[in-house]
This record gives C-alpha cells, structure tokens and sequence, in this order.
C-alpha cells in the first residue's frame, strides 16, 4: 500500500506551511507564507498560552474510544501530539507510545511529563510528512484529534499516505 502512496509523500516533504481551514488565526496566514515561520507560530501558541485545543486532559471521546474500542495492548502513533496528555494516559496503561510534534514547547512539555510520571514515551520533534524508516509499518494504531484539522487541506491526502505508512 505504502508504494501507491510513495509518490504523494515525497512531495510532501517540502515544510508545511499552515492549515487552520477557512478561519485563519491573526498571524497565520503570514506564518503559513514563511515555512520557517510555521514553527515559530506554533511555538508562539504554547508559549504565549493560546491553546484553546488543548484541554489540559484526555478529552472525553478519546477515553470512550480507548474504554470501548482499543487493543488490549499494542504500539500506538500520535501524530501532532501537542502536551501528550492522549500519550501518557496509554503509557501509565502500559501501550507502547510514540508521540510526534512539530512544535518545540509541546515536545519539551510532554518529555518532561512524561519523566516526572515514570513513564517510558517515545517523543520525538518531526515534522509528520518526513518520519523516519523506522517508522514504516510499526504502529498497531494511529491516535489524533487535532493535527488533521490544523494541516492545510491540500495536505490531507498525504497525511493518510502517512497513516498507511506508519500502520502495520
């Protein structure tokens, strides 16, 4: 599946530059113009405390899915992790997690988190259109709910060749 979807991520890996829909925050426009830009935008948001996705907990449909419809155990891929709180909740129940984002200040804070609980996540800053060969068929599942809708839409198509790549 992954080599039908090849051609499509490769050119994908050029830096993204935004996404937000049709509603586009003030600034984000003009950091989606600037890829370097993109990072500094999103960091901006976590440090200037601007998150308003972020509930500071597991939301309420991820933990119905994880009570009713999740594997036992197995390895799971959060992409646009933002602070974890989806990773540490699977890795305090013993999943094997990896949790990717883009932005400095979600990565750092999910790290540190993730120590300061004992807990074994693998968190990595990447970009999710440029993952590593590793990453090519390892996950049992794909966990997110907020990095597809804060891609740009032109994106979406290579962001499920990104699913297909990382599921076994």
């Amino acid at each position: 599946q992954w080599e039908r979807h090849a051609e499509t991520l490769r050119r994908s890996r050029a830096p993204r530059h935004g996404g937000m829909h049709d509603s586009v925050p003030v600034g984000a426009a003009e950091a989606m113009a600037k890829p370097f830009q993109y990072l500094d935008f999103w960091n901006g948001k976590y440090s200037d405390g601007h998150t308003p996705w972020d509930l500071g907990r597991v939301s309420r449909p991820v933990e119905l899915l994880l009570a009713s419809a999740f594997p036992e155990q197995g390895r799971v891929f959060i992409p646009g992790s933002g602070r974890g709180y989806e990773a540490l909740h699977l890795a305090s129940r013993g999943y094997q997690v990896t949790a990717v984002d883009y932005a400095d200040e979600a990565v750092n804070h999910l790290g540190q988190e993730a120590r300061r609980q004992g807990l074994e996540i693998d968190v990595r800053k990447l970009d999710i259109f440029d993952l590593p060969p590793a990453f090519d068929s390892a996950f049992d599942v794909l966990l997110e709910q907020t990095c597809f809708c804060a891609i740009n839409p032109k994106d979406r198509t290579a962001y499920e060749a990104m699913a297909h790549h990382v599921l076994k």
